[in-house]
């Protein structure tokens, strides 16, 4: 029995050795560490990261969209593309900033900006202002934009290269110029002009000029109070008026005008602008005026017509309008300021010169006519008296820019500008 009991022992040791020598240990954990990626405004990342084991490697690219531009990573590192080496936990974002563009203005003649060179980003808005030296006036903006506004508003979204021209103030009726072969010209307001509102002009200096080298150029600053007075003290100022007009002086001609045919011919050019005037379509105004012919006479009025006063005076036989960016062509009822149905002669009428040919037949009855060409077409024939009488007549070619009932203005006033030459006269 005894012999039994000690083999039975040394089996139990022997099977215990055998079952700690086939055991295996624990595994040991394996470490993950997050590695998080992330784009600011303006692009994207290829990936946004996740959990990785030491040694792994991550690659990712920032991408940029629209304007913007890749800078760098949060943790310095400047390449859009790159590989991570995984050892830790990090957070890192691109950074994007918007696309820069330049501005450069180049000067020409004798005045200041407010702005010469910059950069700035894309979506910038930045405004710019010229202001003209003593004895001067600024021309205008060339180059990536063309403006005759004294003030740009940019706004960024490529480079912006300009030049700005300031040119010498040459009064229009200093001197002879044959912008206006001969006819003799005075202001309609001898008081309170400004040196800018008429000038002659030169082709050298980037001005439009339709023959020759010269043009005549007409400016108002409604906003800035540019109106005057006559010399019998009717005042612009003080009846919702703007103006700057220029009318033909009297010849001795005009005595013996009656059944002759008196011919204006003149071009005339208004420069592209946002809006030429602040018409409101509701009221039909402001009228804005930008050449008129008048009919002047005196005595007892002929015109059968109870509209019309019993002595004759000076009245508008037709004028050039601007609605907003429409030109159009409008008369009067003979002798009355009663409109006819306005004609429309272009709209967007801008940077072209427009050729004006008007025949009027001097007559005081049905036998007198208006006619209009336009660019040597026929546009209109109005058979009509276009004397009040035969006394002391004459014939009245006004040019520049008038506005009234200004207050009724849709919106502020723009600086207003245009352009005449060739003007010609003929009376047979």
């Amino acid at each position: 029995m005894k012999k039994l009991l000690s083999l039975l022992s040394i089996f139990a040791i022997v099977l215990s050795c055998s079952s700690d020598e086939t055991s295996t240990p624990p595994p040991v954990p394996i470490v993950k560490y997050t590695i998080t990626l992330s784009a600011g405004e303006g692009g994207t990342v290829s990936t946004t990261g996740g959990e990785y084991e030491s040694g792994q490697t991550v690659s990712v690219t920032a991408t940029p969209q629209g304007e913007y531009l890749f800078k760098d990573w949060s943790d310095g590192n400047t390449d859009a593309t790159r590989t991570i080496t995984v050892s830790t936990s990090i957070t890192i974002t691109a950074n994007f900033e918007k696309r820069k563009y330049a501005l450069t203005i180049n000067k020409l003649g004798q005045g200041e900006l407010s702005l010469y060179t910059g950069n700035f980003y894309y979506g910038d808005e930045v405004q710019v202002f010229a202001t003209p030296n003593s004895n001067h006036f600024f021309s205008g903006w060339r180059g990536d934009i063309i403006s005759y506004q004294d003030t740009l508003n940019l706004n960024f979204t490529s480079d912006i290269n300009l030049e700005a021209t300031f040119n010498e103030l040459n009064n229009c009726l200093n001197g002879d110029s044959d912008v206006f072969n001969g006819i003799e010209f005075v202001e309609v307001n001898s008081i309170g002009n400004k040196e800018y509102n008429c000038l002659i002009v030169n082709k050298s200096d980037g001005h439009p000029v339709s023959d020759g080298e010269e043009s005549v150029r007409f400016e108002l600053r409604t906003e800035s109070g540019d109106c005057g007075y006559t010399p019998n003290g009717f005042s612009d100022c003080d009846t919702d008026r703007s103006r700057h007009e220029i009318y033909e002086k009297w010849i001795p001609e005009m005595d013996t005008v009656v059944a002759k045919t008196i011919t204006y011919e003149y071009n005339m050019l208004i420069p592209k602008v946002e809006y030429f005037t602040p018409y409101n379509e509701n009221s039909g105004k402001p009228l804005t005026v930008v050449s008129q012919i008048f009919s002047s006479s005196e005595g007892v009025n002929t015109i059968d017509n109870d509209i019309n006063l019993s002595q004759c005076d000076s009245k508008a036989l037709l004028y050039f309008v601007m609605e907003g960016n429409t030109l159009k062509y409008l008369t009067h009822k003979p002798f009355t300021w009663n409109q006819n149905e306005r004609i429309t002669i272009k709209e967007n009428p801008f940077d072209e010169w427009i050729k004006v040919k008007i025949e009027i037949k001097a007559s005081t009855t049905e036998n007198g006519y208006i006619k209009l060409y336009i660019n040597d077409e026929l546009i209109n024939t109005d058979n009509r008296p276009t004397l009040c009488s035969e006394n002391n007549t004459m014939f009245n070619l006004k040019l520049g820019i008038y506005n009234s009932y200004k207050s009724y203005k849709s919106k502020p006033y723009l600086k207003q500008v245009i352009y005449y030459d060739e003007i010609k006269r003929s009376i047979n």
